[in-house]
């Protein structure tokens, strides 16, 4: 299956049916930046798995692990983003001809109409049609969300391998001591079995969707889908013209959401957590609402366009692809629309780049800073009152009665001294570390 970055799908838009438009005409070739620009975002397009490629590499996966704070970090950002852009190349090129196959081979409906867009198959779409069509779909989507669910395991598990880190705080340089209170091999054992059976999960759900909804499709007799089993199978049909692509609501359900539990699942401490729950927010904020936005505004912009021409064409629905335009529009309102195409491209690579890799990455290095901060203050002041009181404890035993809030009221100065003993003597007797109260 192929999806395009979450945030990359829900700023460059679908095409929209067009017609009633005049025959194309070919411009002369332009040379400079624009021209430049326009080129390698037409080759782009024309390639989903080029266009793949660069938006997540170049726009997400460098700048997250640039902005990595120690070189293990960054290798370990790197493991996690490119597992995650080579699962989704995976998907494209494997699951979803094999989960085709699969659902032609059980349901008994001809391969011609599911390897291709439901456009391609509209005078065929009967009941057994549209089942056989949403076994197939679900038969790669389930693998697919296995994938990036998992691979922040099989992270954790290189990291420790190479590294023999398995705190977050430690990879990041703010505790240099910390690590899992597990032994190595079990940790390592642990998150391998998680990988594994992350993935095996995803095949055996894959395997029931293909072979329940795929024998409904062959022993069906039904002329007409429910209103409901009609809104699932447009809902969650396959894009492109090889029907491997998904956009949209199964888009966030099979791979944005999947990506951002596993990262959660996996994560290696409270400071990790946060992090990946910033991400998580901020990247369904994009693509619930403000992708929402930037499509209309940049919609309106293609028809206002069209009415400064004078155009007698239909206004857009949704704003066109480079092919659309060139089949369509002539001259300089060709010009135009392509030159405003070239800005919606600009502008979703640098809302990737800037909003969904740049700025959750400095959110989290100022947020962590500071709970670590805040942290080690209280920690600080919890040991030095834990010293004052070993101190004041007198060789008979009597101590004073003790404040119950004394630790986190202790500053660091000598006019204030607030004394807890009887808890100094019961760390005393327990043989308890002070620093075991953060553990």
């Amino acid at each position: 299956m192929l999806i395009r970055s979450q945030q990359h799908t829900a700023v460059l838009l679908n095409s929209p049916e067009i017609g009633g438009y005049p025959a194309p005409q070919k411009l002369k070739p332009r040379f400079g930046n624009a021209a430049l620009a326009s080129t390698l975002f037409r080759a782009l397009e024309a390639n989903p798995i080029a266009d793949l490629l660069f938006i997540d590499i170049l726009g997400l996966n460098v700048p997250r692990i640039t902005l990595g704070r120690t070189w293990k970090e960054r290798l370990d950002t790197a493991v996690s983003e490119m597992t995650n852009t080579s699962a989704t190349i995976f998907g494209t090129l494997a699951i979803a001809p094999a989960a085709h196959w699969l659902a032609q081979k059980i349901s008994g409906v001809p391969l011609q109409t599911l390897n291709r867009e439901v456009s391609a198959v509209a005078g065929k779409l009967t009941p057994q049609v549209q089942l056989a069509r949403l076994a197939s779909a679900l038969a790669f989507m389930m693998p697919f969300a296995a994938m990036p669910g998992a691979n922040p395991s099989l992270r954790n598990w290189i990291t420790l391998k190479k590294h023999k880190v398995s705190s977050f705080d430690n990879l990041i340089g703010l505790d240099k001591n910390q690590n899992a209170k597990r032994s190595y091999e079990a940790e390592l054992h642990r998150q391998m079995n998680r990988f594994i059976g992350i993935n095996v999960a995803g095949v055996g759900l894959a395997l029931a969707a293909a072979v329940g909804i795929g024998l409904w499709a062959r022993h069906t007799s039904l002329k007409q889908l429910s209103p409901v089993m009609k809104w699932i199978t447009q809902t969650f049909d396959l894009q492109g013209s090889k029907a491997n692509q998904i956009g949209g609501l199964p888009a966030f359900l099979f791979w944005s959401a999947p990506a951002y539990v596993g990262w959660l699942y996996a994560s290696r401490g409270r400071n990790e957590s946060c992090e990946w729950m910033l991400k998580f927010a901020n990247s369904t904020i994009w693509f619930f609402c403000f992708g929402k936005l930037v499509r209309r505004l940049f919609t309106n912009s293609f028809n206002q366009v069209l009415q400064k021409a004078g155009t007698v064409a239909k206004p857009f629905t949704n704003s066109p692809s480079y092919t659309d335009i060139a089949q369509h529009f002539t001259g300089s309102l060709r010009s135009k629309l392509d030159h405003l195409k070239t800005i919606q491209y600009g502008t979703g690579l640098l809302i990737s780049t800037f909003m969904m890799g740049v700025t959750p990455q400095l959110l989290n290095i100022y947020f962590t800073n500071r709970r670590h901060n805040k942290e080690m203050a209280m920690r600080t002041r919890f040991e030095k009152f834990m010293l004052q009181n070993k101190a004041s404890v007198s060789p008979s035993g009597e101590v004073p009665k003790p404040h119950p809030m004394a630790f986190l009221t202790a500053k660091n100065n000598s006019a204030t001294h607030l004394t807890n003993p009887t808890r100094a003597v019961q760390f005393k007797q327990v043989g308890m570390r002070p620093q075991a109260f953060y553990q």
